[in-house]
């Protein structure tokens, strides 16, 4: 591996660029190489190290780029995810989480999520209703959201320590 003085590197070219003027010699131009070799090995290393991460980001890009057919738009997709605040993330998958339990429970009991309801014909509206109203205790505890937002949040934590430690050290 290779041996690396930050300091004394960065030492001298601070020494040099506080002394006035001056012209860079071998010796600058190697420390500054230093600093840059040094830099781009840390960065290597922490992207090894989270080797998930990478995956997800190259897979999100892909989608987006599939679908925007430009990959700067794509980048710029990725990076708003990546912007948002994590309380967010979890907030928006509970919504969407119980909000998909709802849908699939009104449909158990034969509504008809997928269809507008004024294309509906007025026969299958009161039939609906009344499935709805047959059912009105296990609806509103459905409709209130049948997870709570801490479960959710403690179960997709533990699904990721639990991914993460499966596939970190994966190619």
């Amino acid at each position: 591996m290779k041996h690396y003085n930050i300091k004394k590197n960065v030492d001298r070219l601070y020494w040099r660029f506080s002394n006035g003027k001056f012209t860079p010699n071998q010796n600058d131009v190697e420390a500054l190489d230093n600093i840059v070799d040094f830099t781009n090995d840390c960065l290597s290393q922490e992207l090894d190290q989270n080797k998930p991460y990478q995956k997800l980001y190259i897979h999100l890009l892909a989608i987006y780029f599939n679908h925007y057919k430009n990959i700067h738009t794509a980048q710029g997709k990725v990076h708003e995810v990546l912007g948002l605040h994590i309380d967010y993330q979890y907030q928006k998958f509970a919504e969407d989480f119980n909000r998909e339990e709802l849908s699939q429970f009104l449909e158990s009991i034969g509504v008809d999520v997928e269809k507008h309801p004024l294309a509906k014909a007025e026969e299958q509206d009161v039939k609906e209703l009344e499935a709805v109203k047959n059912n009105k205790g296990k609806w509103l505890k459905y409709l209130d959201g049948k997870w709570d937002y801490k479960k959710i949040k403690q179960s997709l934590n533990t699904q990721l320590v639990s991914a993460y430690n499966q596939f970190k050290n994966e190619d």
